[in-house]
């Protein structure tokens, strides 16, 4: 319903709704009034299309105030209203009609990068919270350039966020290529922060929001400013007539560091009495389990072993496990195409041998046994895949792991493999992957995701055990130490936990078992053989295998 101010006798209002919905076209109709409560001229005020409704019953009192939303291309297809006559903390106080999304452009994109560019001075992007901080920001931004030279060649780059701070994050993700065509991006937002309390049931404020913008546009290019005393955010300065003084804040940015020096009281009693948590259990892998304490968030798993040993086995195991205990899991998988990543998993529903399953579908189960299971993934919509094949850029990489994570809210990824991300780049090799366990490692740190990276092991002239005479050559087990890993030191130092999978060599060269090795474990230190596994030929299912004498060579 749309909404109007109701008058009583003694001049207090209450909320009343229209019989008719507030269409898009019935908003624009209202008028573009300066805003004298924020100090907010009618020239901005027009600039950025704010519109203004009036009570109906005197057609002066301001009932609210309406915040045009636009579309990537750029159509107004949403409006934020705000009640000018309750708190913000008052439900109701803030409504949409239409489409406000973080899908949206920024509010006030529209205006900003259309300025004169020179050498001589960084072309920044100023970005606050609420749409009355960005309105705040160009109001003394632009009349500091009144009367000059510049006046019609450089306009103020200010945007704010569309959904507020608990939703920064997906905001940026969704316009950081916008975001980062700027020089540097100036982040302005309020000078509130969370409380131990709030940030337990993971409550943002200003200063959180600062950290999780930086983090998303992983960047170097990010500054900021502080509001210091009584005043929080850009309104309250233009409120209190404090223009001067906030147009001073916003020439001098400084440089940002997520790092900061904390006490021990920052921290409270109950956050170090919270016991460190154990991860998604993986049944097929239990004495894995046991020694790494599950899969978990905010880590970065490296799975090792020799080409052809098995890794990509055990990671689809694992992203099995984790689809089917409800986590949402992105797939960058860069030697398979997706319809035969998505039949594996199928083929795991079904315990069918994945290899059979994905040569020849109907060959191994009914045409509805397998589109019940596929319309299982679909409707829970839990998978993600980056429509890719072969190498790609690491910004590129990094690019798209943020809008999974961002965008597409995955819990963890599976990346396979490190390797093929650099193969086709140019430079050093070894510089390369460094870069890339640089930033996997920074982020998986700084958000709420784990990722399961694959590597392959470097050539190795491992010979199998002499023979006396006489004796029958016996199976034996290649090594694999975290040393080995191809081509970075980074590989090992920047990983949370790196596993090995050894594979067992037959005499006559056939398949044999596999073993997995916890070569580092960070977090809880165990190390050493875990699981002896063998995949049952018809099932498809990693079966334990460490009793010899059960064994069908």
């Amino acid at each position: 319903m749309g909404f109007g101010y109701e008058w009583n006798k003694r001049g207090e209002g209450r909320m009343k709704e229209f019989e008719k919905k507030l269409t898009l076209a019935d908003i624009k109709q209202f008028p573009i009034r300066s805003i004298p409560e924020r100090n907010i001229s009618v020239e901005v005020a027009g600039l950025f299309e704010v519109r203004t409704e009036l009570s109906s019953t005197d057609g002066m009192t301001t009932v609210a105030w309406y915040f045009p939303y636009r579309s990537q291309k750029g159509d107004i297809v949403g409006y934020k209203r705000k009640c000018a006559l309750t708190q913000s903390k008052e439900a109701g106080h803030y409504t949409a009609i239409g489409m406000v999304s973080t899908s949206c452009q920024l509010f006030g994109q529209n205006l900003a990068g259309v300025g004169l560019r020179t050498k001589k001075v960084d072309y920044n992007v100023n970005m606050v919270e609420g749409e009355f901080d960005v309105m705040s920001v160009y109001e003394v931004q632009n009349d500091a350039i009144k009367g000059t030279n510049w006046e019609e060649k450089i306009k103020p780059n200010v945007v704010g966020l569309q959904c507020g701070t608990a939703n920064a994050v997906e905001s940026t993700a969704h316009n950081e290529t916008f975001l980062k065509s700027f020089d540097n991006v100036v982040m302005g937002f309020d000078s509130d922060q969370a409380t131990p309390t709030e940030r337990l049931k993971n409550i943002k404020r200003g200063l959180e929001c600062k950290d999780d913008v930086a983090g998303c546009l992983m960047t170097d290019k990010i500054l900021h400013v502080e509001f210091k005393g009584e005043f929080k955010d850009p309104s309250d300065y233009l409120q209190a007539n404090k223009g001067d003084e906030l147009l001073r804040i916003f020439k001098n940015p400084l440089p940002y560091s997520a790092e900061k020096i904390s006490q021990v009281g920052d921290i409270s009693f109950e956050e170090l009495l919270v016991e460190r948590p154990k991860g998604v259990m993986v049944d097929c892998l239990p004495e894995l389990m046991k020694k790494i304490q599950g899969i978990r968030k905010k880590e970065l798993i490296v799975v090792t072993g020799a080409s052809g040993v098995g890794k990509s086995t055990i990671t689809k195991a694992i992203a099995h496990s984790l689809c089917n205990s409800n986590y949402r899991i992105g797939n960058i998988l860069l030697e398979e195409n997706n319809d035969e990543s998505i039949n594996h998993l199928i083929a795991a529903d079904l315990k069918i041998n994945p290899k059979q399953f994905v040569g020849n579908p109907l060959s191994c189960a009914s045409r509805e046994d397998i589109f019940e299971h596929y319309q299982k993934y679909t409707q829970n919509n839990n998978v993600f895949f980056l429509n890719h094949f072969g190498s790609l850029s690491l910004d590129e990489l990094m690019n798209k792991i943020k809008q999974m994570v961002f965008i597409n809210k995955v819990d963890y990824i599976i990346l396979d493999h490190l390797s093929m991300v650099i193969s086709g780049q140019t430079g050093d090799d070894r510089k390369q992957l460094d870069m890339l366990m640089t930033e996997l490692a920074a982020f998986v740190a700084a958000h709420d995701v784990g990722i399961i990276a694959v590597s392959h092991l470097k050539r190795t002239n491992e010979q199998p055990p002499k023979v006396k005479e006489g004796e029958e050559p016996e199976p034996w087990w290649t090594s694999c130490r975290k040393e080995d890993l191809r081509g970075s030191a980074a590989l090992e130092q920047l990983s949370w936990c790196v596993i090995g999978i050894e594979g067992e060599q037959m005499p006559d060269r056939s398949r044999g078992r596999i073993r997995l090795v916890v070569l580092k474990n960070r977090t809880w230190s165990s190390l050493g053989e875990t699981d002896i596994l063998k995949m049952d030929e018809q099932t498809g299912e990693l079966n334990n295998a460490d009793d010899l004498s059960q064994m069908d060579y």
